[in-house]
């Protein structure tokens, strides 16, 4: 995703950009004193893996404090995850939003602010946080916005088993139950997973509050394929699938941070496949690598290096006696080719043409090119969905084609 400017809600909250590491410390230290010790000592702690509750109440004992730290270690993630839900997420769509782990609220009361119309509920069993959050929420004098204190798995009672049209778990599952080591694992089952029964539990319980048609929207510093893929069949062990079209990688900051948003729907039907991942992780790159087709000899050499490869979809388009054009969509497991070629030999060079795409951009891919190619001056178009098919159509016109070939 591209560099996101400054969100102007962040700007309404009173967030700013973070400091540098040295000035942070010394304000934090020398502005609160004791307490600002501790909440360093705490940070430190959690770098290493203690994720103990004693943070977010600290960090939530001040106002001020709370929002200076969420400026200092989520404003570039807010950048870039508000911009994503103002182009991804319909208003229209969403009627109620259940916010879990919502810390001091600031993404809560984005979502009240976007959403007007919704019922917005926030989460969270810091009493410290809600208070923060409450406090935020007076401020932009937000109404249709409430809060509650309280563990996920109580939630159902807590809410008296209310249904949502959205549920949000962003940075909530890693900072709850921590994340295991994917560190030189290739695939899953040597993955130590020790709190798994505890997730499961708290995915099958928010599952259990979503409506029909819901969605639920995960955030969480997931960094490699065999992550995603662990993350994917922990959803689908609660009855859960990731609508991988719909999800994104957000890429920022100069370490190239990437975060995972994850959408799924309980519309479960097979499992995860680790295609699915390889593809969604390098989707960023395979992206950018669509804008930049190869032409001539070279689209010709790349197209022919994936051997594995099936045809999708296929448009033939036919210029008088002579000249055949065609456009062939690929599917090569993590990635589609849609590749051009045409017998206008004058032209070959520039009529070989192939685009290397993610593999989630196949219907957009098609739905492209078909409306492009209905507006040229064809004498004949035809459509096909195999191999077999374009060779039987041709044998029955019988307009088999002479000079560059096409298979």
């Amino acid at each position: 995703m591209k560099t996101a400017s400054h969100h102007p809600f962040l700007n309404t909250m009173g967030l700013r950009r973070p400091l540098k590491k040295g000035r942070f410390v010394d304000r934090i230290s020398r502005q609160y004193g004791d307490l600002g010790d501790q909440l360093l000592h705490q940070i430190n702690e959690r770098y290493y893996g203690n994720l103990t509750d004693d943070f977010w109440e600290t960090k939530n004992s001040d106002a001020t404090l709370s929002l200076l730290l969420s400026s200092q270690f989520n404003w570039e993630f807010y950048q870039h995850y508000l911009s994503w839900c103002d182009g991804s997420i319909v208003p229209s769509e969403v009627e109620s939003l259940l916010d879990v782990g919502c810390d001091n609220g600031i993404l809560t009361c984005y979502y009240a602010y976007r959403f007007p119309n919704a019922r917005i509920v926030g989460l969270d069993k810091c009493r410290n946080a809600i208070s923060v959050a409450n406090l935020l929420a007076d401020r932009l004098n937000l109404k249709n916005i409430s809060f509650e204190v309280g563990d996920v798995i109580d939630t159902p009672k807590i809410l008296k088993s209310k249904s949502f049209s959205l549920i949000t778990a962003i940075q909530f599952f890693s900072s709850a139950y921590g994340l295991p080591s994917f560190i030189n694992h290739i695939d899953l089952p040597t993955i130590s997973d020790p709190r798994s029964s505890d997730r499961i539990t708290a995915l099958q319980t928010l599952k259990s509050l979503m409506n029909a048609t819901a969605s639920m929207i995960t955030a969480d510093r997931l960094t490699s394929p065999v992550s995603y893929h662990w993350w994917s069949r922990a959803l689908f062990d609660a009855q859960l699938a990731i609508q991988w079209k719909r999800s994104t990688i957000l890429s920022y900051g100069n370490e190239g941070i990437r975060v995972p948003i994850f959408v799924a729907d309980n519309q479960r039907t097979c499992g995860p496949s680790y295609n699915d991942t390889l593809s969604f992780h390098s989707r960023p790159e395979l992206e950018q690598l669509a804008k930049n087709p190869f032409y001539g000899s070279a689209a010709e050499a790349l197209f022919n290096a994936f051997s594995s490869r099936e045809l999708v979809w296929g448009i033939e388009g036919q210029a008088g006696q002579e000249f055949k054009d065609r456009l062939e969509v690929w599917n090569a497991n993590t990635i589609i080719l849609a590749y051009e070629s045409s017998n206008r030999e004058a032209e070959s060079e520039y009529r070989r043409r192939l685009v290397i795409a993610p593999a989630h951009s196949l219907d957009d891919c098609i739905a492209s090119v078909r409306s492009i190619w209905k507006t040229r001056q064809y004498g004949q178009l035809h459509e096909y969905r195999s191999v077999e098919e374009r060779e039987i159509d041709k044998v029955a016109k019988g307009t088999d084609v002479t000079g560059h070939r096409f298979d």
